[in-house]
């Protein structure tokens, strides 16, 4: 599989069109290219996450300082369920944005892989397990975000195994999210190794 090396600010400045036409097709390429693909392979690549205000970068960065791991109220915070990163380079996080423009940068510990809702695979294995564990709990029950809406309710509303345990019984440390560009959406807390937080002028 050949990857094409691109200077995505420059595209993207050059041709809006072609740079998001670009980032789908690069990015289907990595993620779809097999039915176990482990993150920990791309993270040279990088996973980056815009957010949105000083409060929130500020906030994260103090809880990582604290922590060193990425708490679950992480996945659980937003309007969308997980976090949702793009990948090769933090400017493809946004199509327009004023500075400062503020990212974190997720790496995957060794052993997690990508769920796609599309892979027959990863869906019969949905099947599977859905029939073995049909009275489990679920913690992502109580997991709610600003609206007090829990992230078991936001899963099932896009699609998208709505289950914990599933992911970590699988170890599907993110899954793809389809939107108006390809995400990898992180979705177990624990499947991160690091974090960095950057800055953009």
């Amino acid at each position: 599989m050949k990857i094409n090396t691109i200077n995505w600010p420059e595209l993207k400045k050059k041709d809006y069109l072609k740079w998001r036409s670009n980032l789908w097709e690069e990015t289907q390429k990595i993620l779809t290219n097999s039915d176990r693909i482990e993150l920990l392979q791309y993270n040279g690549f990088g996973f980056f996450h815009k957010v949105s205000n000083q409060d929130d970068f500020k906030r994260m960065q103090q809880e990582w300082q604290e922590l060193k791991r990425v708490p679950q109220e992480w996945i659980g915070r937003g309007a969308y369920p997980g976090i949702w990163t793009a990948i090769f380079s933090p400017h493809n996080t946004f199509s327009i944005a004023a500075p400062p423009i503020l990212i974190v940068r997720f790496f995957f510990k060794r052993g997690y892989f990508i769920f796609d809702a599309k892979n027959p695979y990863h869906k019969e294995l949905l099947e599977m397990w859905l029939k073995k564990n049909e009275t489990i709990e679920n913690s992502w029950k109580n997991l709610r975000n600003f609206r007090g809406e829990s992230l078991e309710k936001r899963m099932e509303f896009h699609g998208y195994p709505s289950f914990k345990k599933f992911f970590e019984d699988n170890h599907f440390g993110a899954l793809i999210g389809y939107s108006d560009y390809l995400a990898v959406v992180i979705i177990l807390e624990d499947s991160i190794q690091e974090v960095e937080f950057l800055t953009l002028g």
